[in-house]
């Protein structure tokens, strides 16, 4: 680091603006920096468990909520724990701000531990951007329309659904999407591409951000947060990127001299780094390959999408008409579940099933409470026969009622869908 560097003086709102962001950053991301290293997951739950009985203080005492904190795991990033942990990190972060301006008034800079933080910082987003960009490389974030997804209305998906599927319908676009994460994460590793990385990922991510917020997605808050890091990332540069792309003048290159540049130092971090990224790469690559190659589906005699043709419940038919909105019309069969949606588009949640061949039964056992928009799941035994190749007959209890449904399995390639193809030239758009 030159002697110029380090007589640089800064001004008050950059040296707070440092000391607050450093605090924010490390506050925030350390689980993360850790927590998604090869072997390095449980680190998360001991930090969550770490500020357990913090947040739900403060949710009881000062936020004063109507009901607890909500702790466990339930997919979503944004909940209320989650929420309060950020506003806590950056109460705190304010704090040893001004604890560490009063310390350290004296002080002209911190060019040196800028470096080091952007090196963190770097490494803590470019291992999340792997990790994410992998998962979609793979193809395991996102999954093509199937099963009773093909029969639902538009209007009866939420907008994350309505997202999901977008995505989920073209493998290569969400391999494109991951990609492009994998290649700003991978260009944050190394000094020279750093800047050209963060810039990549800014762009990416203000795009999820976006898509986040717009379409209900429960991500907002991590991918703000993932955003900020590549702003942070890319702060020291844009002085010079406005000088060329705006002010279209010649600039000083930026020094990229690392921390440990000289002898032994140099040959050590060189062989950190390449263990750290070799392991990184390895693990993930391996998971996403071994994930791909366990996506087909298991199949079973009675997998398949089935429309039911007739229904007779404790004695009474219930023909296929609309008025009845609590008609079956629809039945997926996988494996191991069971599906079941009604003429008016509701489904029940996903039904644990198990098909005994020896006896050609099929137990079905209902699963988690239906939510606001679903029926309940019945559970009982069904013995089942095939009548021909397209119909399967269904017979037996569910809910100890006895029940008799004949059903026709679906050729999903009926759904435009899923036989629809690509088209380079089209005279007319097919919504015409």
């Amino acid at each position: 680091m030159t002697s110029e560097n380090l007589s640089t003086k800064w001004s008050q709102a950059h040296l707070v603006g440092f000391r607050f962001a450093f605090c924010f950053f490390l506050f925030i991301s350390l689980p993360m920096a850790i927590g998604n290293l090869p072997w390095m997951g449980w680190i998360n739950g001991i930090w969550r468990d770490l500020w357990k009985g913090p947040i739900l203080w403060i949710g009881t005492h000062v936020l004063r909520l109507d009901h607890p904190v909500m702790y466990q795991r339930t997919g979503s990033g944004d909940t209320v724990h989650d929420y309060i942990l950020v506003l806590l990190a950056a109460v705190l972060s304010g704090g040893f701000t001004l604890l560490w301006s009063w310390l350290d008034r004296r002080r002209k800079n911190y060019t040196s531990l800028s470096g080091w933080f952007r090196v963190y910082l770097r490494y803590t987003l470019g291992t999340i951007m792997l990790v994410y960009g992998v998962m979609k490389v793979f193809d395991q974030q996102f999954f093509p329309p199937h099963g009773l997804m093909l029969t639902e209305a538009f209007g009866q998906a939420t907008p994350m659904r309505l997202a999901w599927t977008f995505v989920g319908y073209s493998i290569p676009y969400t391999v494109f999407a991951g990609a492009l994460e994998c290649l700003g994460g991978l260009l944050l590793f190394f000094r020279r591409t750093a800047t050209l990385g963060a810039m990549v990922l800014a762009i990416v991510l203000t795009n999820v951000v976006m898509m986040n917020i717009c379409y209900d997605i429960p991500v907002k808050l991590n991918a703000t947060l993932y955003l900020l890091m590549a702003l942070a990332i890319l702060a020291p540069s844009v002085k010079r990127l406005m000088g060329v792309f705006v002010s279209h003048r010649p600039v000083e290159p930026e020094n990229i001299e690392g921390p440990l540049g000289t002898g032994w130092m140099r040959w050590a971090r060189m062989s950190l780094k390449t263990v750290f990224l070799g392991s990184l790469l390895i693990s993930q690559i391996a998971w996403g390959w071994s994930a791909w190659s366990d996506r087909t589906p298991k199949r079973g005699p009675l997998n398949g999408l089935y429309e039911i043709d007739a229904l007779r419940i404790d004695g009474v038919d219930h023909p296929p008409v609309f008025t009845d909105k609590s008609r079956w019309r629809w039945m997926e069969v996988g494996a191991t579940y069971v599906r079941i949606a009604t003429v008016d588009g509701r489904v029940t949640p996903w039904s644990k099933a198990t098909f005994d061949a020896k006896s050609s039964s099929l137990a079905i056992q209902a699963g988690r409470a239906p939510r606001a928009w679903e029926i309940p799941a019945p559970s009982g035994t069904l013995a089942a026969t095939f009548v021909d190749a397209s119909h399967l007959h269904l017979s037996g209890e569910l809910e100890g009622k006895p029940i008799d449904i004949l059903a026709r399995r679906t050729d999903l390639s009926e759904f435009p869908l899923v036989s629809h193809q690509i088209h380079w030239i089209s005279e007319l758009p097919d919504d015409h």
